[in-house]
């Protein structure tokens, strides 16, 4: 499996899920309290979470036969096989 399609199996077209309410939550909170370190952080965490979501979202989809090896989501369950 190529790191490609290992990115691929974390879906980061839907990382805009994760980005978006931190990037509004740090432009309403202003200059008082942005620090750099922080708002990296948790861009950081909130696409590490989403990644996670979207593989296991993917992997109980094939264990409970939602997903087959034809649908979209398969990369991330050929690790596995």
């Amino acid at each position: 499996m190529s790191v490609k399609e290992c990115i691929l199996a974390t879906r980061p077209w839907s990382f805009t899920a994760a980005l978006v309410p931190i990037a509004v939550t740090t432009a309403v909170l202003g200059k008082h309290y942005f620090h750099t370190y922080d708002f990296v952080r948790s861009l950081t965490i909130g696409v590490a979470v989403q990644a996670g979501a979207n593989l296991s979202n993917t992997y109980f989809d094939y264990v409970n036969d939602v997903d087959t090896k034809n649908s979209t989501g398969y990369l991330f369950i050929y690790c596995f096989n």
